[in-house]
């Protein structure tokens, strides 16, 4: 994350450079950004979108405790082409549930913020969705396929090791037999 004049970033991003878009609910895409408070006073944000039309951001903007997280839910209800998600914060005074008029104000007043950028990667497509589908299958039928040959190995090995201790302990009843 980039910020500006080579400050110390008071927020961290999950993901931090671009956001991914592969949840589907009711057709429409979804992702999810983590904003995290690091810094040791409240934190205030807000996410702007290069086209707001086709977004839907809950929340777009509030304000975060100190080592408290924010969890944003990004909805595309359309087409993304070369989208970008501007991401503004701030230390600030201000309560967590402040009311938007306040935030409104504060973002007026004040001019010590940071930013970061984060570019919109294009959603997967239906032939990319099915092939990553077919090569994680092809992948757990591999691992179940493994893990029922270790087992099967498993018991052989097992069944080996109780057969070795039946028969030295029939040998040494045969022996004991036999030299007593």
């Amino acid at each position: 994350m980039k910020t500006q004049k080579g400050e110390a970033p008071i927020l961290l991003m999950e993901p931090s450079s671009e956001i991914h878009f592969g949840n589907s609910h009711e057709g429409v895409l979804q992702a999810t950004l983590l904003l995290k408070n690091i810094h040791n006073q409240r934190v205030a944000f807000k996410i702007k979108s290069s086209v707001k039309e086709i977004y839907r951001v809950d929340p777009h903007q509030g304000v975060i405790e100190p080592a408290q997280k924010v969890v944003v839910n990004i909805a595309l209800e359309g087409k993304a082409s070369n989208d970008a998600f501007k991401v503004i914060f701030a230390p600030t005074l201000l309560e967590v549930n402040s009311p938007h008029s306040q935030l409104a104000e504060f973002w007026k007043s004040t001019s010590a913020v940071q930013t970061c950028k984060l570019k919109v990667s294009d959603p997967p497509t239906n032939d990319q969705l099915f092939s990553q589908l077919e090569r994680l299958t092809s992948q757990y039928n591999s691992l179940q396929q493994k893990y029922t040959q270790t087992l099967t190995s498993k018991k052989t090995q097992s069944s080996f090791g109780v057969l070795h201790v039946a028969v030295f302990f029939a040998m040494g009843l045969v022996s004991g037999y036999f030299y007593s």
